[in-house]
């Protein structure tokens, strides 16, 4: 609802702008005092959409709420927004049939959508602040597919699990019937593969090949399970004693049956070698995934407030008329870094489900930067996959754009966004012309 509000209300503006435009021929307007209108009119957008986000999600004013409250208010908003670009991909490509060419022209329009429920338009923003969107867009879009992919796959999963538990049941001692059980359920679990890559492609458009969907079902289980672990966890943490304690141990078993059930993965017989072998594989495969999963939610929380961080110490830079103020400048960038790994501790805690020392925060924040430009990479490099011949100066053109978005990620997710920015942006040049 917030995100068809911001498309509707986004797409008013860009009508007037039009009109607006259209009047610099007849020299009643000009086009500087037509982009600076429509910049207020897409700032009131986003104000609405904030207002309505926070009474409806918050019970209070957009004023009201604290810091992490709208950092978390912000991820709804984009998640909104990434489900609107989804639903416009899906009956654009509908109606494309098996037309390349409007296929192709699917990805823009999702891409006009996704910027309108934002509240924003490409016709008043920099180069710059398109490709941050853009860039942002792409994220937004594989968060929902593979969300899509996870339910998909957990219930059909689900189902298959619970027929095969009523056929071995009826089966009993009888080996060859149990062996036709457990072939019948290896069966179903590839027809809910099929199901599962066919959710994937209805939100993005893409095919994927056995070798990718594998990696896509892992990971689009891995965030599922992280969702509910910390959804659980969350709660512990407000009990204390034996019952936090048994809480957090019942987070734990649930997160592992919900990955089981993504995964398709039947019940280990540990009564036998094979079967303990293959239970300590997968929980080893699961506290991996744990791991992993805290990273990502430690360098989403600082790349989703990198830009607030950039803009103060950039405005606070730019006033600074001599040393003293910039000293102070510094000061205040090192406080907002402290509270932002306040912020990292507290999520972490969440995810592990255990206590976490600072010396751990900083490991996180280093590892997680390095999980964060992985999706970046892997998200920039599957729209040149499908979009530019191998070889062509445009493909090139198009990774030399991927290089320069990882490396912007890598910065918000190390928190190089104040005074570190620019000495790491000198050594990287010196390098280079080495």
């Amino acid at each position: 609802a917030v995100g068809a509000l911001g498309k509707t209300c986004s797409a008013d503006v860009s009508a007037v702008l039009a009109s607006c435009n259209e009047g610099v021929g007849l020299g009643i307007s000009t086009l500087t005092a037509c982009k600076t209108t429509a910049i207020a009119a897409f700032s009131a957008c986003r104000d609405e959409s904030n207002a309505a986000m926070a009474t409806k999600k918050y019970g209070k004013s957009y004023a009201d709420m604290s810091a992490d409250d709208k950092t978390d208010l912000n991820a709804a908003i984009t998640k909104a927004a990434g489900n609107e670009a989804v639903e416009k991909g899906k009956t654009c490509r509908s109606a494309a049939g098996s037309s390349a060419v409007e296929k192709k022209k699917c990805l823009q329009e999702e891409k006009d959508t996704y910027f309108a429920a934002k509240g924003k338009s490409k016709e008043v923003l920099d180069a710059a602040e398109i490709k941050e969107m853009e860039k942002e867009f792409r994220f937004a879009k594989e968060d929902r597919a593979e969300a899509d992919l996870a339910e998909v796959e957990t219930l059909c999963n689900t189902d298959v699990l619970s027929e095969l538990k009523k056929c071995l049941g009826t089966a009993g001692a009888d080996a060859n019937a149990a062996k036709t059980c457990e072939s019948t359920a290896d069966t179903a679990f590839v027809a809910c593969e099929v199901k599962g890559k066919q959710a994937y492609a209805d939100a993005t458009g893409d095919v994927l090949d056995p070798v990718q969907y594998k990696a896509k079902k892992e990971r689009a289980a891995a965030k599922d399970m992280a969702s509910t672990r910390d959804t659980c966890n969350t709660d512990a943490f407000k009990l204390t004693g034996t019952d936090k304690a048994n809480k957090i141990r019942a987070c734990n078993n649930d997160a592992m049956a919900k990955l089981k059930k993504t995964m398709g993965i039947k019940d280990y017989d540990e009564t036998k070698t094979a079967g303990k072998e293959q239970a300590l594989a997968f929980e080893t495969k699961y506290k991996t995934m744990v791991t992993n999963q805290a990273k990502k939610k430690v360098s989403d929380l600082l790349k989703n407030t990198a830009k607030d961080a950039k803009a103060k110490a950039k405005t606070c830079k730019d006033a600074a008329n001599d040393q003293t103020k910039k000293d102070k400048c510094k000061a205040d960038d090192a406080t907002l870094k402290t509270s932002r790994k306040k912020g990292v501790k507290d999520a972490l805690k969440n995810s592990l489900g255990k206590d976490v020392t600072d010396v751990e925060v900083e490991k996180f924040i280093f590892e997680g930067a390095a999980v964060q430009v992985e999706e970046a990479m892997d998200g920039c490099m599957g729209d040149i996959d499908t979009s530019f011949a191998a070889g062509s100066q445009d493909r090139k053109d198009a990774m030399k754009v991927c290089d320069d978005e990882a490396m912007a990620t890598f910065k918000e997710a190390r928190m190089y966004d104040g005074f570190e920015e620019a000495a790491l942006d000198t050594e990287i040049a010196a390098l280079e012309t080495e």
